[in-house]
């Protein structure tokens, strides 16, 4: 697969790249994590060679989603910061060419495209605040959410309500101490789980073969159990839980049919948060706030 790669790659060297050539290679990331970043610079260059202003923001926000993968993988925080910032500068550059005005779809855009486009500049923003210290980058804090709140107001729906996922991880995360020298109210770890729960619900779907209910967003489900756990709320979370423990048992065939656009950030998730349950000392890939309380109470699950 490598070779086949590498010889598309020399095949653009005389041929302008196109969104279809990042594509094919972003659809192997889960095959060799570096397949992100070489989709991330062809989108780059399709942009640039981009015959209208609709393709140009979807090959810049092509780029941001690449780079957002890429840059979890990576393990240098200033690697990760580089990444990240470049990731949120593309999907700026999107906001740009689809706004006439703040919150406003420029013509040929729909509020939807506009929500994308905010929507991946704030994930890798908060990415980037999370690699450079959230202490250190609290500055930001209060753009962070008025991109998730623009996000919400534009189409709810993007990325199976994933504003609200983000909003819910940030909520957790950054001590409402911190929040409040910004202006910011609403950070308590109950407000982490109304929003959570917000994506959760809205987001559920059933896995036939298995029997399950369970969010469509795998990403979703573990940052609920995460904050689930802390709250030490034993039955939702067990409800929750059982769900993923029975995903980690799926076969490729039913990953790819229910989670056809993420099945390498699934099996990712579904890994990191059944060897978490696992071994209390194995909670850190995940990035798991809560893992001793992950780890006892699933042992506490039927």
């Amino acid at each position: 697969m490598k070779a086949i790669i590498f010889g598309l790659m020399l095949s653009l060297g005389a041929n302008a790249a196109t969104s279809g050539d990042a594509d094919t290679i972003y659809a192997k990331r889960g095959e060799d994590f570096k397949n992100a970043l070489q989709a991330a610079n062809l989108y780059k260059t399709a942009a640039e060679g981009s015959r209208s202003t609709k393709d140009l923001v979807d090959n810049k926000l092509g780029e941001a989603k690449a780079l957002y993968y890429y840059g979890n993988k990576v393990t240098s925080k200033d690697e990760k910061k580089s990444v990240y910032t470049r990731a949120y500068k593309a999907a700026q550059n999107a906001i740009a060419k689809s706004s006439a005005s703040k919150g406003v779809p420029a013509e040929g855009f729909s509020k939807s495209d506009l929500a994308v486009a905010h929507y991946f500049y704030a994930i890798n923003l908060a990415r980037w605040g999370n690699a450079n210290g959230i202490s250190a980058s609290i500055g930001k804090l209060p753009e962070l959410m008025e991109n998730l709140e623009l996000t919400n107001k534009l189409d709810e729906t993007v990325e199976n309500f994933g504003a609200y996922r983000t909003a819910g991880r940030v909520r957790f995360k950054v001590p409402a101490a911190l929040a409040r020298l910004r202006g910011l109210s609403n950070f308590s770890t109950e407000d982490a789980l109304d929003d959570l729960f917000n994506a959760y619900d809205n987001s559920v779907i059933s896995i036939e073969e298995l029997d399950v209910e369970t969010s469509a967003n795998t990403t979703t489900t573990v940052y609920l159990l995460d904050v689930l756990a802390d709250l030490e709320e034993r039955g939702d979370f067990c409800e929750i839980f059982s769900g993923m423990r029975a995903l980690s048992t799926a076969s490729d065939a039913v990953l790819t049919k229910y989670f056809p656009t993420k099945v390498p950030e699934s099996k990712e998730d579904i890994a990191n948060l059944m060897a978490c349950a696992a071994n209390k000392d194995d909670c850190e890939k995940g990035d798991f706030q809560s893992g001793k309380e992950i780890f006892e109470l699933s042992k506490r699950c039927r």
